[in-house]
């Protein structure tokens, strides 16, 4: 960090293993393996924790309890976290980044889900500087871009003069942002959890964390935040209620009504008897009258033609009286 101020934003991509499509692993999620105990700022620009870069001349942050730590925050797990800014006093387009390479590239018209901590910094401190709220006309940009390819200094606005924002033109379909309103914005050195959807366009195999605002700040302050414990990104799959009781006097159920979740773009709902999705999936009639036993929910991405992991919903008998019976006189 060429200009000092403290966030905390903390990545935990939550892991799903599907019978299709694997989860993409963010390498070194936690920022424990390193190279060496960082003894000042710039860590991640001067190479001290693996797997992690800043991808442009910003000179973003690692800290790490035998080293150099800020004041306040302290890691969200282990010993390690990172920091970069998202934005400068003085009115300049200036931000930092940091970047990993996933483990395999992203499948197009796949939905994966990302979880994290972000925690804002706001204290002054003469080692780092003076930091507080982001502006409101600036929040809504924090997150991540993931791209095909890494940015470069050809892809932000201020190069050679300085270590600007990565331009709008750079992946500007592969970035999901944290909304303006999140408490993310003024956790002032909490943690607080996030989580974010991204559909692939296919091959984006970089993530890239930090402000993607281009242009200069309206304040007069610095705002800056950490990073810690990303785990994997994950194949988004249906979210229903687990155990449910059919209903009189039909005594079945319709498998949607236990669905809580809403159906990704270019994904489809399916149910099947079993975890494999193998055999025929159950007709619309038969979704609409399930009788008791357990059933297996499913989002099929029909771009890839793969299927997510599964969610098991029981359906319980309710004991239904058959119809023209009378139930039994409680004593």
């Amino acid at each position: 960090m060429m200009i000092k101020s403290t966030n905390t934003i903390l990545l935990t991509i939550m892991t799903v293993l599907t019978a299709n499509l694997k989860a993409q692993n963010v390498p070194n999620p936690d920022f424990e393996l390193k190279v060496g105990c960082p003894f000042t700022l710039h860590g991640v620009y001067y190479g001290y924790v693996t797997s992690w870069s800043s991808p442009t001349e910003g000179s973003s942050d690692y800290f790490n309890t035998c080293g150099f730590m800020p004041p306040i925050v302290t890691p969200y797990s282990g010993t390690g976290f990172v920091g970069s800014l998202a934005e400068t006093s003085g009115n300049r387009d200036s931000k930092e980044y940091v970047m990993s390479m996933l483990s395999a590239p992203l499948v197009a018209g796949v939905t994966y889900t990302v979880s994290y901590y972000v925690a804002e910094a706001f204290f002054s401190n003469p080692g780092m500087g003076t930091f507080e709220d982001l502006p409101i006309a600036e929040r809504g940009y924090l997150g991540l871009c993931f791209s095909t390819v890494a940015p470069t200094t050809a892809n932000i606005t201020e190069w050679p003069n300085d270590f600007g924002s990565i331009r709008d033109d750079f992946a500007p379909t592969g970035r999901v942002y944290i909304p303006a309103d999140h408490p993310a914005y003024t956790s002032r050195n909490s943690w607080v959890p996030v989580t974010l959807q991204y559909t692939a366009t296919g091959g984006e195999q970089y993530m890239t964390v930090g402000q993607f605002r281009e242009g200069i700040s309206s304040a007069v302050w610095s705002a800056y935040f950490f990073y810690d414990g990303f785990s994997n990104l994950s194949v988004v799959q249906p979210a229903a209620t687990p155990a449910v009781t059919t209903g009189c006097p039909a005594n079945t159920y319709n498998l949607q009504s236990a669905v809580t979740s809403t159906t990704p773009s270019g994904a489809e709902l399916r149910f099947f008897n079993n975890s494999e999705h193998t055999g025929s999936q159950l007709t619309p009639a038969q979704v609409a009258a399930a009788a008791p036993g357990t059933y297996y929910a499913f989002y099929y991405y029909t771009a890839s033609a793969t299927y997510s992991a599964a969610t098991a919903i029981t359906v319980a008998d309710g004991n239904c009286c058959p119809a023209g019976d009378v139930a039994p006189v409680i004593q």
